[in-house]
């Protein structure tokens, strides 16, 4: 896991047209920051299966499936 500073970077650069909603949000809720840790932990879990194999496996397909479900999540709450 990040800390908050780099988990509020992350979910910054991945969605930089929404930052002052971002850092709102963040700063004013726990289910967001949560969220927002998902989000970061999924991907980089992510990332280190692609770059340690070869071929698509089902762990791979789990994550992106989960990856895309919290992203799906943020989107919502960030655009309200």
């Amino acid at each position: 896991m990040q800390n908050k500073d780099q988990v509020l970077k992350f979910i910054i650069t991945r969605f930089p047209n929404h930052q002052n909603c971002i850092k709102e949000l963040f700063d004013e809720s726990e289910s967001f920051r949560l969220l927002c840790e998902d989000y970061c932990d999924c991907r980089i879990v992510l990332d280190e299966t692609i770059k340690n194999s070869n071929k698509s496996s089902d762990l791979q397909k789990e994550y992106q499936v989960m990856l895309s479900e919290i992203e799906d999540e943020l989107v919502e709450r960030i655009t309200i």
